[in-house]
């Protein structure tokens, strides 16, 4: 009896295991891609679109307004200010002057003209050099002032620069001339000397030379400061 129960357990056994092998395998899901597999991407929000600002409208410029022209001063042609002075002056300077001359010949000329083409009055008009400068040379007399005034006019129309120097502190007013013929200034005076007055050759003498005739003047005649004169007011002369 117990060998038939264990058969029958055996054989039992047998069935059941049979049934479980036939048993369906359940459905695998679909083998998903690689390309499947890959989670979408979320796509990127469109930027909304930025109004397009408004361009300000550019701040009309006034067209440049053209520089205004410099008044020019009404032009002056004359060489010493005076067309009549101008004219005397190059009579007299085309008779003087020779082509071959340097700038202190020429300088060298007016003086030799000037200091004995022009008696010594001992009065002329002061109130300005140009009047002075016609009268002396119309009439050919004058004083130093008139001496200075020519010879300025004359210096002036040849292009040659020139100052004036007035005495300081002297017993009578005297004039004469600064000049600069390109190798610095220098002294000029075409003033004729008196006959008690030491010899001088008063053409381009230095502020040296000035201040050892005045100190001869003064001891063999007695006037004191007759080259004396304020030399900052003037270039710086030549030593």
């Amino acid at each position: 009896m117990q060998r038939f129960f264990a058969l029958f357990l055996a054989i039992t056994m047998v069935l059941t295991l049979g049934a479980c092998g036939k048993a369906e395998k359940p459905e695998e899901s679909p083998a998903i891609s690689e390309a499947e597999n890959v989670p979408a991407e979320t796509p990127a929000p469109t930027p909304t679109p930025m109004p397009e600002e408004t361009p300000e409208p550019e701040e009309s410029q006034a067209p440049e307004e053209a520089p205004a022209e410099k008044e020019s001063a009404p032009e002056d042609d004359t060489i010493t200010g005076d067309a009549e002075l101008d004219e005397m002056a190059k009579l007299i300077c085309d008779s003087i002057i020779k082509e071959n001359m340097g700038v202190r010949e020429k300088a060298r000329a007016v003086y030799d003209f000037v200091k004995g083409g022009i008696n010594y009055s001992g009065t002329s008009d002061k109130s300005d050099w140009k009047t002075a400068a016609k009268d002396g040379l119309k009439t050919r007399n004058g004083d130093c002032f008139t001496y200075y005034a020519c010879a300025r006019a004359l210096l002036t129309y040849m292009g040659i620069d020139n100052r004036e120097v007035r005495r300081v502190d002297g017993r009578s007013d005297h004039w004469w001339n600064l000049v600069n013929c390109g190798d610095g200034w220098y002294h000029m005076d075409a003033t004729p000397m008196g006959a008690e007055m030491p010899a001088f050759d008063a053409f381009m003498f230095t502020d040296l030379q000035a201040a050892q005739y005045t100190e001869l003047v003064q001891y063999q005649v007695g006037l004191t400061n007759f080259y004396s004169f304020n030399g900052e007011a003037l270039p710086e002369r030549a030593s």
